[in-house]
């Protein structure tokens, strides 16, 4: 009933319960056993439609991941049904500009951002939660090609926005291609790099504070909300459906150079995660940011129609250029969550120093030991 103070002891004994279950059970304690069990009791309590056979029917699966070039330099992050094809694209339509000259965060690269963004998304949203995803034409470069011609360096275009909506499928809306032609928040992003040099890239997610806001009887467990990320419009490719793998946009990446490990980077945000990930990695790629820089510069988001935030450390003058070329500019603080909390480390490739990097905009810290 009353907010904890800082270095309150919190006891969790029915968590504590469930995971000496899982030391002693393993696996198949959760999904054969007592704790899957209470967890499906409490679902269908609800009106839930898990079952015990959904979780028996479950194996992992080992995947590679989808990669594209960009400039020199290896891309990797998960593939489909995770969205992080949609920075690949857009890393690969803004490939042929030269960025560095052209000026951080002016509005050329804003714009030249945003619309490739636009481009991206319709992809995504078109093609990456079907069961078919074509992601080798979507990241080729020709098929990226075919796609920058209809970015106009002199005029907006519209978006649908992030998520399926059949109402907008009209004219002046950014359409999807044809890649078979051409070959709310509580999410944490953490990096770990050893001494050894092995490498993780994790974001996790509950999807809201206290994900779906109902724990799983005596479990201890609270479980996430993220079936809310699935479509109920039996029109979209990411609708709802038994056994289905759901759309999600946590898109963690790493960046390789001639075979060794440069970067891993990532960022909560929602599917702001694929607008700000590709802008902190053309930072350090196309400017020469450190890891720290690269993360606390300056950042832009766009949403449906011709909307886009910007930051308010984004010069006035920048966004009055943006604002006439018909981007309908809305300034957030000048350290805005909404456009993610980047968390990174770099590789210094002289010295084999790791280099990290945090955003002041969430919580996040820089450690080494």
């Amino acid at each position: 009933g009353r907010v904890p103070r800082a270095g309150t002891v919190i006891a969790q004994p029915a968590l504590a319960k469930t995971y000496r279950t899982l030391v002693t059970g393993g696996k198949d304690a959760f999904y054969h056993g007592p704790i899957g069990q209470e967890i499906v009791r409490t679902v269908r309590a609800k009106g839930g439609f898990l079952t015990e056979q959904d979780l028996a029917d479950f194996t992992p699966e080992w995947q590679e991941t989808a990669c594209t070039t960009y400039r020199s330099y290896d891309i990797h992050c998960p593939l489909p049904p995770c969205s992080g094809i949609q920075y690949l694209e857009t890393l690969n339509l803004i490939e042929e500009d030269d960025l560095s000259a052209m000026g951080h965060n002016s509005p050329r690269v804003i714009h030249l951002f945003a619309e490739a963004m636009k481009l991206a998304v319709a992809d995504r949203i078109a093609f990456s939660a079907r069961p078919d995803v074509p992601t080798a034409g979507l990241l080729s470069k020709a098929y990226a090609a075919e796609r920058r011609k209809l970015i106009d360096p002199d005029r907006v275009a519209a978006s649908e926005g992030d998520r399926f909506d059949q109402r907008l499928t009209g004219t002046g809306i950014v359409q999807p291609g044809e890649p078979g032609l051409s070959i709310p928040e509580c999410t944490t992003h953490f990096d770990v790099i050893d001494d050894e040099g092995n490498a993780v890239a994790i974001t996790q997610s509950l999807g809201d504070g206290f994900g779906s806001g109902v724990m799983a009887g005596d479990t201890g467990i609270m479980l996430n909300d993220f079936c809310y990320w699935f479509d109920v419009d039996p029109a979209s490719p990411n609708v709802i459906a038994p056994g289905k793998k759901i759309e999600m946009c946590m898109s963690p990446a790493a960046v390789f150079r001639d075979g060794r490990l440069c970067m891993v980077i990532g960022t909560p945000g929602s599917f702001g995660i694929l607008e700000t990930t590709p802008q902190m990695l053309s930072n350090v790629l196309d400017h020469g940011y450190s890891i720290q820089a690269a993360i606390e510069a300056p950042r832009f988001r766009t949403y449906a129609g011709t909307a886009l935030d910007v930051e308010g450390r984004v010069p006035a003058a920048v966004r009055a250029e943006l604002a006439r070329l018909g981007h309908d500019v809305r300034v957030l603080e000048d350290w805005s969550w909404l456009v993610g909390g980047g968390q990174g480390i770099m590789i210094e490739p002289g010295s084999g120093a790791l280099l990290g990097g945090a955003d002041p905009r969430r919580d996040g810290y820089a450690l080494g030991w």
